[in-house]
């Protein structure tokens, strides 16, 4: 995807190249919530995960909802920190990036 997106830009020139790379570099530090949130609950809901007699899963919702409004908490104060650093960057240099 970041590849295709890079090429077109660069078919488009100088200028607009530069502009995508900002662009594009501000948009994946502000991903970062989908990807704190998916290392999270990776990392600390499995324990609440078992396995049937018949090979089927089952996710004991009640036992985990303290840890699944931690992991959200977390997850929120993360990209929230992501966001208005990105806002501040933006509104800092956004005038020298093209």
């Amino acid at each position: 995807w970041h590849n295709s997106c890079s090429a077109t830009a660069a078919s488009l020139g100088g200028v607009r190249a530069a502009a995508h790379t900002a662009l594009i570099s501000v948009a994946l530090m502000c991903m970062t919530m989908g990807d704190v949130g998916s290392s999270l609950s990776q990392a600390f809901l499995p324990p609440f995960a078992t396995k049937d007699e018949d090979g089927g899963t089952t996710f004991d919702v009640d036992a985990a909802m303290p840890t699944i409004r931690q992991l959200l908490r977390c997850t929120l104060s993360i990209s929230a920190t992501v966001m208005c650093l990105a806002t501040l960057l933006i509104g800092a240099l956004g005038g020298r990036i093209t």
